[in-house]
């Protein structure tokens, strides 16, 4: 009885090790984790084939209040490490930056996501499209109120923290210049 609680024991032991919460938690090299790289706005640009393609848009021209297209973001994140990471959250914000009468700049959000990432291989760098619904109409709002014109668009991205996965804060943020063309 006492031999079949034992190997019982090591049997719970072995099975709990080989999880991959448990391998994830046992990585060697923590400080070489994942990691949140960079984030970039990209326009959707129509073609006279069937399908368009997502080009890199630091800058829009904004004629009257309409937008040129569809706009998305895009956050770069990179896993380092020797093992796969899973169940990963990106939390973003994204607001409009305003030249304030007094020369300082101020933003006001006006839309905050999350995009859940389920795992990402060993080595693995990942592209992550981040939709922002109604960013014209934010915009077509914005421009008919009494504040002053839009700069740009920001977007902040931060990696939630996990205690086994991602051990300090992570945020980048990236700029989409607004340039206006009036007639």
């Amino acid at each position: 009885m006492e031999g079949m609680k034992a190997a019982t024991a090591v049997f719970c032991l072995v099975a709990a090790a080989s999880t991959p919460s448990a391998a994830l938690a046992r990585d060697p090299e923590p400080s070489r984790g994942v990691g949140l790289e960079a984030v970039s706005w990209q326009l959707f640009i129509s073609s006279s084939s069937r399908k368009g393609v997502w080009e890199d848009a630091p800058s829009v021209v904004v004629r009257g209040s309409k937008l040129p297209g569809r706009l998305r973001a895009v956050a770069t994140l990179d896993n380092a490490s020797s093992r796969a990471m899973l169940g990963l959250v990106l939390r973003y914000v994204v607001s409009m930056r305003y030249d304030s009468p007094d020369g300082k700049s101020e933003s006001i959000p006006f839309f905050l996501d999350e995009r859940r990432v389920p795992m990402v291989q060993a080595g693995e760098s990942l592209r992550l499209s981040l939709e922002v619904p109604n960013l014209g109409s934010n915009l077509r709002e914005s421009l008919g109120s009494n504040l002053p014109r839009p700069l740009s668009v920001r977007i902040k991205v931060v990696l939630k923290p996990r205690g086994d996965l991602v051990e300090k804060l992570q945020a980048v943020s990236g700029d989409l210049r607004l340039r206006y063309w009036d007639r």
